[in-house]
């Protein structure tokens, strides 16, 4: 019964967006999709970024206590408007976490690997910071054996790097987390991802942002669903939400994933559906029996995510 309900739900699709599949189908997306999977803070720091799409500060070494090196950064910059400007991008860079030191850091590990792996682009600009004298300079010529005027060797050195290309329009338009919800869904046990052959002989697949026909609600006639999967009979529709969520948000997904069900309940009547929000934050949405919401920014890691989405479909 479950392949022919995959196939009934096949039959509906009509399109894909081609940019999007685009970036899913791209590998070195991919690649920083596992690497947020190593790293779900991350998310904090991309939708920190999406407001202020400006150049991350990222520092080495990476174990710091951030409430002190904040303090001691403070106390040398006043004196320069550049330093001040590239200290406050890293303050402000972490303003809604400064009490989280854990993932403050963790969040500087996934930058340094992200910029080690090439995904972010380097800026030649650094602020090198000595704690033995309080000397705080900016310079675009960077040695590891540079000493301060001191003597001493400069304790934290801080890069910027920006993010470009094909990540930053997928962070923007939220389809990076669609492509992430669809490698966290492949991670729990009996889910099957219903994706969407392209080219000429459908030699690859798309599974995320599929137009069904005669789901849309309106005036639009066919409505996009942005992962859909199976576990045992019961569909599973999966909508993503890159932002403070709410339920004018969601609406729309509420009832174009009601109106697939009820195709799909005219030749298979046992069918049900599980419907999830995976939100950055979802706090406003309030989860019923027939909804399920998932905020990413009180997630601690993939492994729970993974555990509360297979709880979910029990």
């Amino acid at each position: 019964m479950k392949e022919d309900i995959e196939e009934t739900i096949k039959s509906l699709q009509l399109k894909i967006d081609r940019s999007k599949a685009t970036l899913e189908l791209d590998q070195r997306v991919q690649l920083f999709i596992k690497l947020l999977s190593e790293y779900i803070e991350a998310w904090d720091i991309l939708f920190y970024w999406k407001g202020r799409p400006k150049p991350l500060v990222i520092v080495d070494p990476p174990h710091f206590d951030f409430t002190k090196l904040k303090s001691k950064i403070l106390a040398t910059v006043s004196g320069s408007h550049y330093l001040r400007e590239f200290a406050y991008s890293f303050f402000e860079q972490y303003e809604a976490l400064e009490t989280d030191d854990h993932k403050i850091r963790r969040i500087n590990e996934f930058l340094k690997a992200a910029l080690s792996q090439n995904f972010l682009e380097p800026k030649n600009e650094c602020m090198l910071f000595c704690s033995e004298c309080g000397r705080t300079i900016l310079t675009n010529r960077f040695d590891e054996n540079d000493e301060c005027s001191c003597g001493s060797q400069f304790d934290f050195k801080f890069f910027l790097a920006s993010i470009t290309g094909k990540l930053m329009e997928g962070i923007i338009n939220g389809h990076l987390l669609e492509i992430y919800a669809s490698h966290i869904m492949r991670m729990v046990n009996g889910v099957k991802l219903i994706g969407m052959g392209i080219g000429e002989r459908e030699e690859k697949c798309v599974y995320t942002s599929i137009e069904y026909a005669g789901i849309g609600v309106g005036d639009r006639e066919n409505g996009e669903i942005d992962v859909l999967g199976l576990i045992n009979n019961s569909l599973i529709a999966i909508e993503c939400k890159f932002n403070e969520t709410t339920y004018n948000d969601v609406k729309d997904f509420l009832n174009i994933s009601e109106n697939l069900l009820l195709k799909i309940k005219e030749k298979y009547p046992s069918v049900k559906m599980y419907k999830i929000i995976l939100s950055y934050d979802g706090t406003k949405l309030k989860p019923t029996n027939t909804l399920r919401v998932i905020s990413l920014k009180d997630i601690p890691s993939t492994t729970h995510l993974v555990k509360q989405v297979s709880q979910m479909l029990r």
